[in-house]
């Protein structure tokens, strides 16, 4: 992938980069992902599971990044799951449960905003 980058016009474009903007879009994005977190953590303590803040966070940081990269939507809830999933191997169900509940409140707030 580094071959296929144009390293010249990257820098042109960070050149051109404005730091109050960028510092604007990597703050909305932290507070969207601690949204995220504390809405699934909200689930996770509702269904029982001991998942420390920190890793509830990581998890949903890390699922959104797949989300981002892989083809569909569901590639950061398939890695959610199956981390919960070895942090928790008693509690499968309860763990995927949580996924597919935070999935879909996103999409009935989706649909209420629409």
């Amino acid at each position: 992938m580094a071959r296929k980058i144009n390293w010249a016009e990257l820098g042109v474009v960070l050149e051109r980069l404005q730091p109050g903007w960028a510092f604007a879009g990597w703050a909305t994005t932290f507070l969207i992902i601690a949204g995220l977190t504390l809405r699934w953590r909200i689930l996770l303590a509702q269904q029982g599971l001991p998942v420390p803040n920190a890793t509830v966070f990581a998890l949903t940081w890390g699922g959104q990044f797949f989300n981002s990269i892989l083809p569909g939507s569901t590639g950061g809830d398939v890695m959610k799951i199956y981390q919960l999933c070895r942090l928790l191997p008693d509690r499968k169900a309860a763990a995927v449960a949580t996924v597919v509940v935070d999935r879909l409140a996103a999409l009935v707030a989706l649909l209420t905003l629409a």
